[in-house]
């Protein structure tokens, strides 16, 4: 999880945000709220409950809905406005800023 949000927010949403209009920063925001959320709340939350627990059983299925929620708005409308909002090859260089960042975050972890 680490590793997709820091990649989300160090590359692929500042670019996102200042490619569009009041738009992409409302989507950008609202998307960066959804990873503090999981990252600061939730996950915590879970990592200090008991596993065989009903609470556990039930904060895991709030985690996993939110997790699908948040990549389903971004790939039906962030994504698909990020390949209209900027060129191919400006796409490209995203990617391979991503991939690069990637494997430097890899080794660290």
């Amino acid at each position: 999880m680490l590793l997709h949000t820091t990649l989300e927010e160090e590359i692929f949403y500042p670019v996102f945000r200042e490619s569009g209009d009041d738009e992409h920063g409302r989507m950008f925001r609202e998307a960066h709220e959804e990873h503090r959320a999981i990252e600061k709340l939730l996950l915590p939350d879970l990592e200090t409950t008991d596993a065989a627990s009903d609470e556990f059983r039930g904060r895991a299925k709030v985690l996993r809905e939110m997790i699908e929620l948040h990549a389903d708005e971004e790939e039906r409308e962030m994504f698909p406005r990020a390949a209209r909002a900027l060129t191919g090859a400006e796409l490209e260089r995203v990617g391979s800023r991503i991939e690069r960042r990637k494997v430097e975050l890899v080794e660290l972890l």
